[in-house]
């Protein structure tokens, strides 16, 4: 009966909403005035959303950020440094000070903006705003990919483990690994962050980083957790990259490389942590259900699994989760933005138990999951 009347609720409600007579009255009305300014700012961000995109990929591009590090400068200076004429670099300053990634300061100085400034402190922003040329290319046409028509994608192909070839990595070349693993490591440290203020890893002695990339996440741990031993597992064209990372880092006693593909080989043993660090969202149901029973095969009786990824369904996070992501997974391949709930039936559904959400301070980076064999 609630049900019913929901229906009927959200019925009328959209039958008065369209009613010109209705909207004429609430356009015309003070009392309802800064909320349709407000809507109508709203709706104009979302018509001008790709311009603005562009507009900071011109910046960075331009690595007018960087130029900017060290104080103001004057739009002069910025055109002849850049090697725009005057006139177009001053367009693109107004369009950048416009959104706040740049200042006009006194005397024809520009300044960095606030969120210019994060920008600069923070690279890995940079990393994926440079990256999302690629993602535009399959974006032009987003009706094509919803209805599958496009069978191959530039992310498709950047990321080629994630496409639908029956999980067949051998075909990866070197080059490609390492440079869609560069830009998984470069951003690796905005989760890294979020993961290591919430969970602890001081009760942990054997820890397994299963498809750790560049070991980006683990080196970290190895700076901040003296105890554990730790290893990396991921693809032979990728774990080659991580032994020269570890190598550098000088954690080659503490860290160790294990190469393999998670849907061909075994899930190596004897490990009471095995985290799984922005790897699920990359794959369909069917493939998560495949890794998650590995996992729990080779993991000891109270072994914990520690889930970090970006997920749907949380409050304040549904840009993210399901509009960029939502799409961005969909001309990616297969995968999907996982609410919690979800990732929790999969979980139980491979026989974990003890399944808890962990609260994180940024949930629109990562959300985190722990569980046990």
């Amino acid at each position: 009966m609630i049900g019913f009347d929901r229906f009927w609720f959200s019925k009328i409600r959209d039958r008065i909403l369209l009613n010109d007579r209705f909207r004429s009255f609430i356009e015309s009305s003070i009392i309802f005035k800064p909320f349709i300014r407000a809507q109508a700012n709203e709706i104009f961000d979302l018509v001008s959303g790709f311009v603005y995109s562009q507009i900071l990929y011109a910046c960075v591009s331009l690595d007018l950020f960087e130029k900017l590090r060290h104080g103001p400068i004057t739009l002069e200076t910025l055109s002849k440094s850049c090697g725009i004429k005057f006139l177009e670099m001053k367009r693109l300053i107004d369009g950048a000070a416009a959104l706040g990634l740049l200042e006009k300061r006194q005397e024809g100085l520009i300044g960095l903006g606030y969120k210019g400034v994060v920008i600069l402190t923070k690279p890995p922003i940079s990393v994926l705003v440079k990256h999302h040329s690629t993602l535009y290319e399959d974006l032009i046409d987003p009706v094509k990919i919803l209805k599958g028509k496009d069978k191959s994608t530039s992310l498709g192909n950047f990321w080629p483990y994630a496409q639908d070839r029956q999980n067949d990595t051998s075909q990866i070349s070197p080059e490609v690994a390492r440079r869609y693993s560069d830009v998984m490591s470069i951003s690796q440290p905005l989760i890294s962050e979020q993961i290591c203020l919430t969970y602890d890893f001081y009760k942990h002695k054997k820890i397994l980083d299963l498809g750790g990339g560049q070991a980006t996440f683990v080196i970290n741990l190895a700076k901040n957790y003296p105890q554990p031993k730790m290893t990396v597992f991921d693809l032979p064209q990728v774990s080659k990259i991580a032994e020269e990372k570890i190598l550098e880092s000088g954690f080659q006693d503490r860290i160790d490389v294990c190469q393999g593909s998670f849907f061909e080989d075994s899930i190596p043993n004897g490990y009471d942590l095995i985290t799984l660090i922005r790897v699920l969202y990359d794959h369909s149901d069917d493939s998560v259900r495949r890794i998650l029973a590995s996992v729990r095969e080779s993991l000891p009786t109270a072994g914990s699994l520690l889930i970090a990824e970006p997920m749907s369904g949380m409050p304040g996070t549904e840009k993210m989760s399901d509009a960029y992501f939502g799409m961005y997974l969909l001309a990616m391949g297969k995968g999907v933005p996982r609410s919690h709930a979800k990732i929790h039936k999969l979980l139980r559904e491979a026989g974990f138990s003890s399944i808890k959400s962990l609260k994180v301070t940024l949930p629109i980076q990562t959300g985190l999951i722990v569980a046990k064999a």
